[in-house]
């Protein structure tokens, strides 16, 4: 598989992290209420696919070229950065392969909040 096609699925895996923090939708309902209840569908539904319990999870990870688990672990790790300070690291960086080993910059388990 060629470089474009690895990061077209690369894509998937981060705008499933994104949704799984604070999906950005623009549908949903006509009311606040059944936007947000919406939004809470969509992160749960977002959460579900990266821990594996949905469908295409491994075959998307195959196809960018990356480890199920390590992509489980990454993301967990966002995840839990994001529901403890409410904030969602821009600056992160995932680890997905073997070789990629992280730094102290742009290293989500050593960031503290200001």
């Amino acid at each position: 598989m060629d470089d474009s096609h690895r990061t077209l699925w690369l894509g998937v895996i981060h705008n499933a992290i994104r949704d799984a923090c604070f999906p950005v939708l623009s549908t949903g309902g006509r009311n606040l209420e059944d936007r947000e209840q919406f939004r809470e569908t969509h992160k749960r539904h977002a959460r579900a696919w990266l821990n594996g319990r949905l469908q295409n999870f491994e075959d998307v990870c195959r196809m960018a070229g990356v480890s199920p688990s390590l992509v489980r672990k990454q993301a967990r790790s966002i995840i839990r950065y994001y529901d403890t300070y409410g904030d969602y690291p821009e600056y992160f960086r995932l680890h997905l392969s073997e070789s990629d080993r992280p730094t102290s910059e742009g290293s989500l388990g050593e960031h503290s909040p200001e």
